[in-house]
């Protein structure tokens, strides 16, 4: 996704696909990790390589998915607010503000928001998690960071 792209994007998406998109573009994490994210793992205050604060991934799709994630000031800035107005154990709740939020709920709004932007159909919303990874490596990353920080593994 294009940096205008993703601008027009976020101007039309409605929340709660909106705030997980921020979070997926600027950080690169799972559709899944979004979803199953709780407050305590979430940190705002700064640490070592984490100016903004970071994510703990606990467990995910494989092993090397447990990890940290540095936070950028977007990201910081809209976990504050969501956090403010939230009464729950996840960032993300379902309308009961229980349960996490479906995968389907943010399907559903990012195929609207897809159509009209008359973006291919092959621009799932696994791709704004693509998009924060290609945009690393066209910054400079090296694969190995790269890698870590998608949670990858080397097999």
């Amino acid at each position: 996704m294009s940096g205008e792209q993703e601008r027009i994007y976020l101007e039309f998406a409605p929340d709660p696909l909106k705030d997980a998109a921020v979070l997926m573009v600027d950080t690169g994490l799972r559709v899944g990790e979004v979803l199953v994210l709780e407050w305590r793992v979430v940190a705002l205050s700064a640490a070592p390589g984490a100016p903004h604060g970071f994510l703990c991934i606990r467990r995910g799709k494989m092993v090397n998915a447990r990890r940290f994630i540095p936070l950028t000031s977007r990201v910081r800035s809209m976990l504050e607010t969501c956090q403010t107005e939230s009464k729950a154990i996840f960032v993300f709740t379902d309308e009961s503000g229980a349960a996490p939020l479906s995968r389907f709920m943010l399907r559903d709004q990012h195929v609207k928001i897809r159509r009209a932007m008359k973006l291919p159909a092959d621009a799932v919303i696994h791709s704004l998690r693509h998009t924060a990874l290609t945009r690393l490596g066209e910054a400079g990353a090296d694969a190995f960071s790269i890698m870590k920080l998608a949670g990858h593994s080397t097999r």
